[in-house]
């Protein structure tokens, strides 16, 4: 921010704010298409399902689940078999939906075994999605349909 007010007063007004309104979109275009999908598994002994790898899918998630259900933290985390569980947090749409693809067909659909043969998608956090979204989830469902896999 300090960068574009200098930048504006170096420019001129006009051509600071046009520039400052270029790269905030950029900025927003860039962290959005940045989303992580995470695997889920379910807390030993609880209802709740959290990211496998590093115990908390939101930063916020694990000082909520500490205050209100502290017997969840430091319990292991389970997968089930033959079902994979899979969240996506963001919005799905055409700066991320090519990562989104990426992910799902590629490192799940085609190296996947029978020990997980049904695919979860959590998509809760997903707050949009336009047509490129809608286009690469009809295409995770074709492709599992062709390799007799669930969705």
């Amino acid at each position: 921010m300090l960068g574009l007010l200098l930048m504006t007063l170096i420019v001129g007004i006009q051509q600071g704010l046009i520039l400052a309104i270029l790269l905030n979109g950029a900025s927003h275009v860039y962290r959005s298409g940045n989303t992580e999908i995470y695997t889920l598994g379910r807390v030993v002994g609880t209802p709740f399902f959290q990211n496998v790898k590093k115990g908390f899918p939101l930063r916020f998630m694990r000082v909520l689940l500490d205050c209100f259900h502290s017997n969840v933290v430091g319990k292991p985390v389970y997968e089930y078999k033959g079902i994979k569980i899979l969240r996506f947090n963001g919005a799905l749409f055409f700066g991320n939906a090519a990562k989104f693809k990426q992910t799902v067909l590629t490192d799940f659909m085609r190296n996947i075994d029978m020990a997980h043969a049904s695919l979860i998608l959590d998509l809760s956090p997903v707050n949009f999605i336009d047509a490129s979204g809608v286009h690469v989830l009809e295409e995770v469902q074709h492709t599992s349909i062709s390799c007799a896999h669930h969705v």
